[in-house]
């Protein structure tokens, strides 16, 4: 399942060949924690060791031979622990070609079936330009509260990305090209790197089914569809060079400006340069609050919490909207008094998300993708269906019959 607990640059991805002049390699040095690499292939001292070691003052510099056999890592914020668990990290890759051909299958046949809605699908994309419409209003929605002002941004270099995400020890960076439309002329800089149309829009998300990440992508879509403003909020100017500070949760993040890949691979999804950066916080937020001991397996399953796979909506949700927040989840609300309260949630603008947890059939018969989450941008003029939105870019309509088989979440204020 992809959802549930249980494009620019596009077409310039796949080819190592065009990547060659674009890939920026992370170089060695730079401030940060000390940590051993994966390999175990050297030992790091301490500074009272590194003088009886060499014989040089620690504000001396190191030998040439010595620069070679130490590994500096760019990384804050992580305990020590979690940077040892970082550096012996195989995180698995995403989906293969099988994978992703069913995928495409099972996608293919719900956009067969919906083109025999067609009233319904009309409703649906209605539904879409009217919230579009809406985002571009001035009026902000929920505050975030701001972090204290000695917040320790966290921070990663790029093969620590790298064994998190999948993509191995080779990873570098897509640099983002601004946009230069209409939209974005009058914008700052950073602006211009984020947002293709000056400010972030629901149809800006384009979910790629290698990262299954769609609980993340419709906890954005519904924080965009109810509280205008709270995805600006998270971004601000970040003191490294072609960086952006993400907040996420009571965390804040120092995160490139630019898509992680290995040349072949890339993480992240096919959506808009802001939507990919809150990709990659993402990424980093799943481990800097992982909770549990750290004694992390070499091979990651979907199930671990530090994997960007098929996670729950509600750790989106908490993310985007902070911890003054209580995000509740409700299995099958089936009962009449459910579906009426869902029906006030989405009358009164609160963020509500589905995740399908039915079997295949049930999900082509409502409509959906099976274990895909989806968000909820309104209801039907007779309120008898839910207007939602597929993070693969499609408006779609699903009767309150298909709760049967849904997982839903919703967001309210402490």
């Amino acid at each position: 399942m992809t959802g549930i607990s249980n494009n620019p640059q596009s077409s310039n991805l796949n080819s190592s060949e065009d990547l060659s002049d674009f890939v920026v390699k992370q170089e060695p040095g730079g401030a940060g924690s000390v940590g051993t690499a994966g390999n175990n292939d050297f030992e790091i001292l301490d500074d009272d060791s590194l003088v009886q070691a060499t014989g040089v003052p620690q504000e001396s510099a190191l030998p040439d031979n010595m620069l070679k056999n130490v590994k500096f890592h760019k990384c804050n914020g992580l305990s020590q622990e979690q940077i040892r668990v970082i550096d012996n990290l195989r995180a698995p890759k995403t989906r293969g070609f099988f994978s992703n051909l069913f995928s495409k299958i099972g996608r293919s046949i719900v956009s067969f079936v919906s083109l025999f809605r067609s009233s319904s699908k009309a409703r649906a994309n209605a539904t879409l330009r009217e919230r579009t419409e809406m985002l571009l209003a001035p009026t902000m929605g929920y505050q975030i509260k701001p972090l204290p002002k000695d917040t320790q941004p966290v921070s990663m270099d790029y093969e620590q990305m790298g064994r998190l995400t999948g993509l191995g020890s080779k990873t570098g960076l897509i640099p983002f090209e601004p946009y230069e439309n209409s939209d974005t002329r009058d914008a700052t800089l950073l602006q211009k790197m984020l947002y293709p149309h000056g400010s972030p829009r629901i149809d800006d998300v384009k979910q790629d089914p290698k990262l299954q990440d769609c609980w993340f992508l419709s906890s954005i879509i519904t924080a965009l569809n109810t509280s205008r403003g709270t995805i600006e909020q998270l971004f601000s100017p970040s003191e490294t060079e072609g960086y952006v500070l993400v907040r996420l949760g009571n965390k804040q993040y120092d995160v490139p400006l630019g898509r992680y890949t290995n040349g072949s691979e890339t993480f992240g999804s096919r959506s808009a340069n802001w939507v990919v950066a809150l990709e990659n916080a993402m990424q980093m937020h799943l481990m800097a609050t992982k909770t549990e001991n750290y004694e992390l397996t070499p091979m990651l399953s979907n199930s671990d919490p530090v994997n960007m796979r098929m996670k729950d909506a509600a750790i989106g949700l908490q993310a985007l909207f902070g911890n003054s927040v209580r995000v509740n989840f409700e299995k099958f609300p089936t009962d009449k008094n459910a579906i009426e309260q869902i029906k006030t949630n989405i009358d009164n603008g609160y963020p509500v998300v589905l995740g399908h947890a039915g079997g295949l059939f049930n999900a082509l018969a409502d409509g959906i993708s099976p274990g895909h989450a989806v968000s909820v941008l309104g209801l039907s003029p007779d309120k008898s269906s839910m207007i939602v939105q597929d993070p693969y870019g499609k408006a779609v309509e699903l009767p309150f019959s298909a709760l049967s088989h849904c997982v839903v979440y919703t967001v309210e204020n402490k």
